[in-house]
């Protein structure tokens, strides 16, 4: 009879056994997976206190007057570094910096963009005057009659800030200092050219006023 159970002792015996196993199986696997957790996170840190150390440096560049880049790779490059979103508070506020610094750049840039503008407009303009007053002399000294003369007098007459805008006539120049003859108005000139059926003079400069138009001639004796 004690053969007969000795079977049945084993069979209830081996449940037992595989639990045991296994708990030591998963004990031994649990400090390898935290193992592995620790290095994950350390690495991390590491890589995430790099980005940061080189934030810091790329936006004290982005700062520095000597920096050659241009404004927009100045902005591509802040941008790089504000799409890391690194939560440091040296970096927010440099980046705060940066973006100030290089809000100005561009203002800066756009006002001498525009200034420019504006002189190449007003050196289009200033030009277009000038063949306008050329054939304005022309035609007063060609008239046909003092009646047309007159007709293109008072035309050009309206090309200058009024009819008694002075005008200048060089008569000499040496190093740069210039005599001129008797100052005169621009009505006074025009009416010499339509008596003496003749011009004299070149153009030499002209000043305008805020609204384009001449408001003193200089011209040079031929």
């Amino acid at each position: 009879m004690i053969r007969k159970r000795l079977p049945i002792l084993t069979i209830q015996r081996r449940p037992a056994v595989w639990l045991l196993l296994m708990a030591l199986i998963l004990g031994a696997g649990m400090p390898s997976c935290k193992s592995k957790q620790k290095a994950a996170e350390r690495e991390r840190q590491e890589m995430l206190a790099k980005q940061t150390a080189q934030a810091k440096e790329d936006l004290i560049g982005l700062l520095s007057d000597a920096n050659t880049m241009s404004l927009e790779e100045k902005e591509k490059a802040l941008q790089q570094i504000k799409d890391l979103g690194l939560d440091d508070p040296e970096v927010r506020d440099l980046i705060a910096k940066v973006e100030n610094k290089l809000a100005e750049e561009r203002a800066e840039m756009e006002r001498a963009a525009a200034e420019q503008a504006a002189e190449q407009r007003d050196a289009v303009a200033k030009q277009a005057k000038q063949r306008a007053l050329n054939s304005a002399f022309a035609s007063i000294a060609n008239a046909s009659t003092p009646a047309a003369a007159n007709l293109k007098i008072d035309e050009t007459l309206r090309l200058f800030s009024s009819p008694d805008a002075p005008v200048l006539i060089i008569i000499a120049e040496v190093d740069g200092k210039k005599d001129y003859d008797r100052p005169t108005t621009i009505r006074k000139y025009l009416e010499h050219v339509k008596d003496t059926g003749s011009v004299e003079e070149n153009l030499a400069h002209m000043r305008m006023d805020d609204n384009g138009n001449i408001a003193e001639l200089e011209l040079r004796k031929r």
